[in-house]
This record gives C-alpha cells, structure tokens and sequence, in this order.
C-alpha cells in the first residue's frame, strides 16, 4: 500500500476501506484530484528528489521512517556521503542503539540521522564512539536529545554516555520534562513587539514562527526587506534561475501580471581580485532594467588552505557547509573544548572545539562563509 515511503497514501487506504460498513466518509475522487496536485507539484523539486524507485527492503533493520528516508538520501549527497549509503543505513541502527533505541520521529529521529552521518563521516565505530564520548564535537541535536530538550526515552538515557557527552559540551541535564521549563508567555506583547520592529505585516502566523523558530523567523524578515514579498512568484523561478532569452510571466496581487525576460548577464572578471559582483540586464513588460548580485560561485570557487590531519592543531571543517556563528577572535587564549565556531551543514549544526590550550590563529572564517571539507578553520598555537 505505501508505495517507495512507510506510509501509505490516503487514497489507497480509502480503497481498501470501500465498501466497508466503516469506511470514512471522504470522497475518493477529491483526494485523487490533491494527489494530481502534488504530482505536478513534485515536479519543480525534482532537483531534491532522492530518486527512490522502489520499496527499501531494509526498512525493517534500520528503522528509518519513510519521509525522513529520502530526505536522508539527499542529504548524504550533499554532504559527499552518497558512495557510503549502505554504511549510513547500518550507521543510522547503531546510532539508534547507543541513543537508547528511541522512538523516531521528529526532532529525534533528526539526532539518529545527524549521529549516523557523523560517525559515517569520521568513521567512528559503536566502539569509537563509547571510548571518545567525552572528546567529541557531536551534531547539536544530538546535545539537545541527550541534555533532555526532546523528553525522555522510554527506557531512559545510556548511561555514562549522557554524562560524557554533556560534560564535554558543557551542558547540564534537564530533570523532568522540559516543558516545565517553559515561561509563560504573553502573546499580543510579543506579537505588539514584533509589528513595531518589523511592521504590521506580521500575522498570529508570524506570531507563532517567531516563537518556535526565532532564529528562522530573523532570516525569513531579512530576506523580506531585502527582496519583498515573493511568496507570489511561482515556484520554479523562484527554485532555479531563468534561461537566457526565455520570458517569464510573474502575476501580481491586484495588478495586472509582470514580464520578465533574462537578456544578458556581466561576464566574470579575472585575476585574483575578481569582483563577486556581477550585473543582470532584464527586460521588464518592454523596459530595460538591471540589477547588481553577488555570484556565490566566486566565493564556492575559492579555495581555502587544507588542514593537515596529522597535525593536532589544526582544525579543518568536518562537512561541506556554512559557518553559522563564530565565538572567539584571532589572537584569543583558548582551552581544550572553547567552542570556536559552529558549521552548518544540510540542517546538521556542528560546533567546533579547541583540540588543545593556546593561542587562536588562522581564524580568517566569518559567519556565511562557504567552506568545503578539509578547509583549515583555524589553528592553535
């Protein structure tokens, strides 16, 4: 029934249900005419798809819900672990083990996944990872899972790994449910206060983002100031750029559709002071415009000085990713287990410690930065 996913589609449980003296009371043909949609809809992601042709007959060893197996598909890709596919589904049933065989389903089977691809990526053993419990840099949701932010597994925590993990994180372990550490909160004050620093465009919606994702609600306000309101364009030009020449029609809220056309874009400067800045010449509904961007390819191009592995001082990136935040300065005194700064990689965030006690150099990373794996973050001398 469930197709290439472990749940299966409503309208073949509908079927099977027909005729039944319990069968729901949806109507067959509605739900075939939203499955139309999410066909068609399925088609200007196709870039993200995992390509999954068929049922996983592994399902039943690794234990991988259906809608985070693709996702997970696509994110070993990207972050260069596609050939080790098979190691990250035999990973993802040890990771499991060593979090106490929990319950999978969001936020913790997010902390199974992000452990699996991080010992896949630094080929840590079941074994590795018990002895190096106490040294290890691990994926922030799994910090979150064992400090007790997602509850508490059924059978409890496994110990002494808890404690290793949270001592070397410096975290301390929530007692009860986390929820209970919740403040109540008064909603039309913070509403009030996001509409005087933002507008009156925030919604009860906006209202609810900002509480659960204040982070990602600052970035969704940025991107609006910065670009305005895009939720209007269609998705497959907001998802991949036009070609060259082709015209696109964009409709607009209470007003009449707007067309745009892609004539030519600046060519790249060479040498080793090249601009990232290129410009965009656009013909829009018969008029002549341009616009100024940054061409991302500069900065993914250039290439960063590799870490030695063999040299204890020396820290390099462990994945493909973004610095997030940066917490110390060149020139710092740092310790054995500072955190330096954090890499996000594929939702998967990575805080980076001090190997050892001394002086931070080299640290030529900023938050935003795009780095690639083995690029030298900084070092410690």
């Amino acid at each position: 029934m469930s197709g290439t996913t472990s749940q299966p589609a409503m309208s073949a449980l509908l079927a099977g249900l027909s005729g039944r003296k319990d069968a729901p009371e949806v109507c067959i043909d509605d739900v075939r005419a939203i499955d139309n949609y999410w066909a068609q809809l399925r088609v200007l992601y196709s870039g993200f798809d995992a390509k999954l042709s068929g049922p996983d007959p592994d399902v039943y060893l690794h234990e991988i819900p259906g809608g985070q197996l693709t996702n997970l598909m696509f994110q070993a890709r990207e972050l260069g672990l596609s050939s080790q596919w098979k190691e990250t589904k035999e990973a993802f049933i040890t990771a499991n083990l060593l979090l106490g065989d929990i319950i999978k389903a969001t936020p913790t089977s997010k902390a199974v996944a992000d452990l699996a691809q991080f010992m896949v990526n630094f080929k840590l053993s079941r074994e590795d990872f018990l002895a190096r419990a106490d040294s290890l840099d691990l994926p922030d949701s799994v910090l979150d899972y064992f400090e007790g932010m997602m509850g508490e597994p059924f059978d409890g925590f496994p110990e002494p790994t808890r404690t290793k993990v949270l001592a070397r994180a410096g975290r301390v372990k929530i007692e009860g449910n986390a929820s209970d550490r919740l403040k109540p909160i008064d909603l039309d004050r913070v509403w009030q206060k996001l509409k005087t620093k933002h507008g009156d465009w925030v919604t009860e919606t906006d209202l609810c983002s900002y509480l659960m994702f204040p982070d990602v609600f600052a970035q969704y306000s940025a991107h609006l100031l910065r670009f305005g309101e895009i939720s209007h364009i269609p998705s497959q030009y907001v998802l991949a750029p036009p070609k060259m020449g082709d015209e696109i029609e964009i409709p607009m809220p209470n007003s009449r559709p707007v067309r745009v056309q892609l004539v030519a874009i600046q060519p790249l400067s060479m040498g080793d002071n090249a601009s990232p800045e290129r410009t965009l010449f656009f013909r829009i509904n018969g008029c002549y415009r341009q616009a100024t961007v940054r061409d991302l390819s500069l900065q993914n191009g250039a290439k960063r000085r590799q870490a030695d592995p063999s040299i204890p001082s020396q820290t390099g990136s462990p994945f493909a990713g973004l610095v997030s935040e940066v917490h110390k300065q060149a020139g710092e005194q740092v310790s054995q287990g500072d955190v330096i700064l954090s890499i996000s990689a594929m939702k998967m965030i990575i805080n980076l410690s001090a190997t050892l006690d001394g002086k931070l150099q080299d640290l030529d990373v900023s938050v935003g930065d795009t780095v690639n794996k083995g690029d030298l973050l900084f070092e410690i001398v």
